[in-house]
């Protein structure tokens, strides 16, 4: 059986999108320094020391990779989940949860999108949850 789409849930999935973006952010910054200290390869360090950052700078991404995989495979399956629950819903409405939850806008941005007011999308968002939380099988 499948699992409520709550608003516990659809937090959640928030909350795992933003560490995603994170962990993907901290990987961009190891490859630049990665790039870095491949391009200044054979020149003296200007520290004066003769470590070479690389392979520490390679286990890091390897270890970013293991914790940022799996949660990328969950993120996924959790947007199809999302996606499934928000199908049936009126096209405005789906708009509101894919663009809160789904692309991570805040209340401000999904209301300047909608062309509504704060409070507005707030209100119809309190619906749909009530309308997701009645489509419970």
């Amino acid at each position: 059986m499948e699992e409520a789409m709550t608003k516990q849930r659809l937090k959640e999935y928030r909350s795992l999108k933003l560490e995603l973006i994170q962990l993907q952010n901290e990987k961009e910054c190891l490859y630049s320094m990665a790039g870095n200290c491949v391009r200044h390869a054979g020149k003296p360090p200007g520290y004066g020391g003769k470590h070479d950052p690389l392979p520490d700078i390679m286990d890091k991404l390897s270890d970013v990779d293991k914790v940022l995989l799996p949660l990328i495979e969950r993120a996924t399956r959790e947007m199809g989940q999302i996606e499934k629950a928000i199908e049936g819903l009126p096209p405005t409405e789906r708009v509101l949860m894919r663009a809160y939850y789904i692309e991570g806008l805040s209340w401000d941005g999904v209301a300047k999108r909608m062309s509504y007011s704060k409070r507005n999308v707030l209100r119809v968002h309190g619906r749909i949850l009530e309308k997701m939380a009645l489509n419970v099988t």
